[in-house]
């Protein structure tokens, strides 16, 4: 259902799942579902109001589960996430890298949340023009996602969308474009329109254009997302 962008039937089934596991009390199933609703009602709801709440009882939940490592890093990846939305930098880096360090060290560098987690501490990175370091992380995730995921996965998409973000936070405008228009092909028949994935890869299409000087097609673009937006808030 997430990979659909049907974020309320997917929060509706996680909270079934928290419901029978505290209730069975099976620690590790709660707190795996506690830390997906946390990702559904942050980034695919927008709904940072509950988001918060719900990443405390997350917290609670790894915690009863033992603190296995791979609940323990989501959990750091979670917090992160949300100081960065926050604009709290400096501790969006410190969980950041312990989520990624952690994450290395028990599935492997290459592993599939491994690069997850460092692309995650890249973005925090860019934001904070720390360009090369962030095009580095990013250039690696999408050599590494291409080799094992293949080119039609939608993270090669967000890979490739990463880099054109980069591009754009550094001014480098023309590249910025060029590498937004291949994440937009990739991810378009992959994931749903809704996607927040490919929709933050179209808004920053309309940006690379706009600083272009392509007006028109980035009114278009702009004129499209925010139709978008209505509809999904209206849903």
């Amino acid at each position: 259902l997430r990979r659909k962008g049907q974020w309320p039937e997917a929060e509706a089934v996680l909270l079934g799942a928290i419901a029978a596991a505290e209730a069975s009390h099976h620690d590790r199933i709660a707190a795996t579902a506690r830390l997906d609703r946390v990702q559904v009602l942050f980034w695919g709801a927008g709904d940072t109001k509950r988001a918060a709440p719900e990443l405390v009882l997350a917290r609670a939940a790894v915690e009863r589960a033992g603190n296995d490592p791979q609940l323990r890093s989501a959990l750091l990846n979670a917090e992160g996430l949300a100081a960065w939305r926050d604009r709290r930098f400096a501790d969006a880096e410190t969980q950041l890298s312990e989520a990624v360090e952690l994450s290395r060290r028990t599935l492997g560098p290459e592993h599939f949340t491994a690069l997850t987690l460092w692309s995650n501490l890249a973005m925090v990175r860019s934001d904070q023009r720390h360009y090369a370091e962030a095009e580095t992380a990013f250039k690696e995730a999408l050599r590494i996602r291409r080799a094992t995921l293949g080119e039609a996965h939608p993270h090669v998409g967000h890979s490739l969308s990463n880099l054109g973000e980069n591009r754009l936070n550094a001014g480098d405008h023309a590249e910025a474009l060029a590498l937004l228009r291949q994440a937009e092909a990739q991810l378009s028949p992959n994931v749903p329109d809704n996607y927040p994935w490919l929709r933050n890869t179209r808004l920053k299409l309309a940006e690379a254009l706009l600083a272009l000087g392509e007006v028109d097609e980035a009114s278009q673009r702009a004129e499209f997302l925010i139709e978008q937006s209505k509809a999904i808030k209206g849903a």
